[in-house]
């Protein structure tokens, strides 16, 4: 008997085509054929932390970095943020490589006292993202860290060659981001000056 590609409904992205197999006894196995899980972890997944300075004490920052609707004021690869919920926005990115990510932020944690943002992100990343403030000084250390799987079809199928393309569009964006942040609170705190 042949053997027969059975196609998939409601099964995870990472599977990608199974194989129906009829032993002798009788017995039909699903085969996985093809993964998007390599052993080293998911093509599509990424990790990333950075860690930033800023001038601010940390509750002011905690205020900053909580409005999401003010991140295209000063972080220059936010293009859009549009409130979408109380604590939600929908935000439009876009760094050196030629393509948008478009994605709703949702923060289910926001904790000053602590210095702790979280956020859900869905859309063309789906996963988490969250900043942790702590005092630094005179000012705030800001950890920034994100866990991802990318969604967008077109960064999908490229996943494999592209890769080192998207993390270091990402480590762009971080760079040009704090760079942002830090002329944003320059003027911040001069405004608040005079």
């Amino acid at each position: 008997m042949p053997l027969k590609t059975t196609p998939l409904k409601n099964v995870p992205l990472k599977t990608v085509l199974v194989r129906t197999v009829r032993f002798k006894t009788g017995l039909l196995k699903s085969v996985l054929l093809k993964s998007e899980q390599p052993k080293s972890g998911r093509l599509n997944s990424y990790r990333f932390r950075s860690v930033w300075q800023a001038a601010l004490p940390p509750g002011e920052m905690f205020d900053v970095l909580a409005d999401l609707g003010s991140y295209p004021q000063w972080w220059p690869e936010v293009r859009e943020a549009r409130q979408i919920a109380e604590h939600a926005a929908e935000l439009r990115c876009r760094s050196l490589l030629p393509y948008d990510l478009v994605f709703q932020t949702w923060h289910n944690a926001k904790e000053r006292a602590s210095g702790v943002l979280k956020a859900d992100l869905v859309g063309d990343l789906d996963g988490t993202a969250s900043w942790r403030i702590l005092p630094d000084g005179r000012g705030s250390r800001l950890v920034y860290e994100q866990e991802v799987t990318v969604r967008k079809p077109l960064l999908r199928t490229l996943a494999l060659i592209g890769r080192p393309f998207l993390k270091a569009n990402h480590e762009l964006m971080m760079r040009n981001g704090q760079r942002g942040l830090r002329t944003y609170l320059a003027g911040f705190q001069a405004a608040r000056r005079s």
